[in-house]
Order: C-alpha cells, then structure tokens, then sequence
C-alpha cells in the first residue's frame, strides 16, 4: 500500500520535519498546504516524497477555509493515481507508529473516521444556518462569541434552514482511510453545504460517509461548553487525544508526558493530537530514531 499522509500545516515546521524523520519511507509520502499567512518551511526526507499543494489559501479556524483546503489536498493526492490510502493531519500532531507497524495497521483497516454518537440542536445549527465567516479570526473570546450569537439570531430571525431534507453527522476533523472513500468524497454533489457554516469541516467526511458510522457507538460523551467531547484520552479515528486533561479541548502534550506516549506507540493511535514542542517527538522515538540512523 502507498501511503499520502496529507498535512495542513502552519508556523515554523519543526513538528512537522520531526513527524516526517519518524515516517520517512519509500511508501509513505507527504502532501502538505502550508497557511498562506505563514512562509513555506524547507522540509528533507531520505525516503518520503514531499508535496506542496498547487494552491494556498489563508486558513481561519472554524470557517470554511479548512473544508476547502481539505478538498483541494484530497482532490490532488486522488489525480495522481499513485495511492491507496490517504490521512489528515495537522502541523501539530505527532506520529504514534513507527512506519513498518502503521503500513500494517492500515493494512487491516479501511478507514479510521470518528463520528459522534449524537448531535444536539447548537451543534446542528453550526451547518444549518449560514455564517459569513470565511475571512474572520474567530478565537478571541467576546468577540468570538458576540460574532457567532448574533449571526445566529439573525438566521432565527431570517427563519433560514440551510438542512432541510439532509442528514448530518459530525466528529473530528482528521481521518484515515482507503482511496475509494476520497473518491465517493470527491463525488459528492452538494459541496455547497458545507460552505459558510461554523466548524463545517467536522461535518465534512462523516455527512459524506455517514453509511460507515458504526451502529451503536460505546463511547460516552459528556457535554463541555459549545462542544461533545470524549472525558478519556480516545482512540477516535486512530488517533490519541485526551479531552478529560484538556478540559473538553486538545490536551497538549508535553516531554513531561514522553513516557506515557511511549506506552501507546504501536498500538491503536496512528497520530497523537497535539503537542507544540518537536522534542515530544525526538524524545517519544529517541531508540527508534537512533537505530535508524546506523
């Protein structure tokens, strides 16, 4: 299996040449759009070949601008013919395989694609009414609220209703999965609707391929501000996340957190989500990295 581990990426880069020094291998490439605010990082690889997307785009958490960049990088890695499997992941993220087991656990695993086992009504309103958002910087407290509450009295007002007839699903952004999904992904007819909606990208893959949404989810989600978030590190899309530390966010790992993450590598987290230090990587895959440089 040829692996396009695509990557939207923003900042300095250091994560993200520590994420592909872990990966590197003649089977494993990367696709990366790098936040046209930010200048392109020179990335080396002895294995991987390294992509950069034709286009860049100005990216804005929580807007339509991360749907978009989604499609684009799955759209390019799709016409070159040359993948069976694609992942998403972000500049912030950390590998949790070393690539000889990830090329084996994917081997027996056609997607790993978080849904979420209910959407309530805040949530649903996020893709039903319309925000015309696309350009603005959305995390900064009062405003962000005063911004988000008003667009949706005035759609209340309006009386929009931009779901009706469709079916919506929901869940983390980043994913894992066989070329045939991107396809039906790619396919899809009504793209239109997940532009200007609020964090339309956690509705993007799971409203697409809702038909994988396994029946009768066992995770328990507990309800934290604005958002359902799991209350144990999880194993969501193959991926090692721990809300209950994070608050109902992210938590950050650090190196102080190096000996637990050592206990998860090779195991069922492809990605580790997230940390802001590249030396939680060099310090999680110390013996791996030194072995690979005899």
């Amino acid at each position: 299996m040829k692996h396009a581990v695509m990557i939207m990426g923003y900042g300095d880069g250091k994560i993200v040449q520590n994420t592909i020094d872990v990966l590197d291998d003649p089977e494993i490439d990367f696709f990366i759009h790098w936040d046209k605010k930010f200048d392109i990082p020179e990335f080396k690889s002895v294995h991987s070949h390294i992509y950069f997307t034709k286009n860049r785009r100005k990216v804005y958490w929580g807007t339509d601008t991360q749907t978009m960049v989604e499609r684009m990088m799955l759209e390019e890695v799709y016409n070159t013919h040359r993948y069976d499997y694609v992942h998403l992941i972000s500049s912030n993220d950390m590998p949790l395989m070393t690539p000889d087991y990830f090329k084996s656990y994917f081997e027996k695993k056609p997607y790993a694609i978080g849904f979420l086992d209910y959407i309530d009504r805040q949530i649903y309103n996020r893709a039903k009414y319309y925000y015309p958002i696309r350009y603005m910087k959305l995390k900064t407290g009062v405003r962000f609220y005063m911004i988000i509450k008003n667009l949706e009295y005035i759609n209340t007002i309006l009386g929009v209703d931009r779901l009706k007839h469709k079916i919506l699903e929901k869940g983390c952004n980043w994913f894992s999965m066989d070329i045939k999904y991107v396809k039906r992904v790619l396919d899809f007819k009504d793209f239109k609707m997940f532009k200007n909606t609020f964090t339309g990208d956690e509705f993007f893959i799971q409203t697409i391929l809702r038909d994988l949404k396994p029946k009768g989810l066992t995770e328990k989600y507990d309800y934290y501000s604005d958002d359902y978030r799991m209350t144990r590190s999880s194993a969501m899309a193959s991926r090692y996340i721990d809300w209950l530390n994070g608050h109902g966010k992210p938590y950050v790992f650090t190196t102080d957190d190096v000996d637990r993450l050592k206990t998860v590598v090779n195991t069922d987290y492809a990605f580790g989500r997230k940390i802001d230090d590249e030396a939680v990587i060099t310090d999680t895959f110390k013996d791996y990295l030194a072995n690979k440089g005899e």
